[in-house]
């Protein structure tokens, strides 16, 4: 196994993905419509959809935030009650989880959903996951060098989505 020393991009790969998930949510959002960041980090697509969108309430959650505006919490248990979030952002999030936290996860998602509310979830697919893991010198320990737990083939995550009453577009 090769050990690789790792690079921190101070540039995230969320902020790239911001502005393609802009130009979606043009089609989703009216006024007054409620957004959920999660994974929202240093609020980064928090302040590109308030730019954006004007009279649109925005909200993020993160296990551990980098802005005081965004709420310390998981996927596995959103604070927000039962049908309330018009749309659902979670972007780059779910291949970080265990099994057992994405299907709390999306429970959340649709529970938080408001009827006829929507997500928009984006994930690595068909990761060479052996290509990116990494040894640590002290411990000896094998670690994905950004975190993923799992591997997705799109198919999957077709069925983990619809299989939680959540329709795939």
């Amino acid at each position: 196994m090769e050990v690789k020393k790792l690079k921190i991009n101070p540039d995230f790969k969320s902020h790239k993905i911001a502005k393609s998930i802009i130009y979606k949510l043009k089609k989703y959002l009216k006024p007054k419509s409620s957004v959920l960041d999660i994974g929202a980090g240093d609020g980064y697509l928090l302040d590109l959809i308030s730019k954006t969108f004007k009279n649109v309430n925005v909200f993020g959650v993160d296990p551990e935030p980098k802005s005081k505006k965004i709420k310390k919490a998981g996927i596995e248990k959103l604070p927000f009650p039962d049908q309330s979030i018009d749309l659902v952002v979670c972007t780059d999030v779910i291949e970080h989880l265990t099994d057992s936290q994405l299907q709390k996860g999306v429970k959340e998602i649709n529970r938080v959903l408001k009827e006829g509310g929507g997500a928009i979830i984006t994930s690595v697919v068909n990761e060479n996951f052996n290509r990116q893991l990494c040894l640590c010198p002290r411990c000896s320990k094998v670690f994905h060098k950004i975190g993923h737990q799992q591997i997705f083939a799109p198919e999957e995550l077709v069925q983990i989505f619809s299989s939680n009453n959540l329709k795939v577009i």
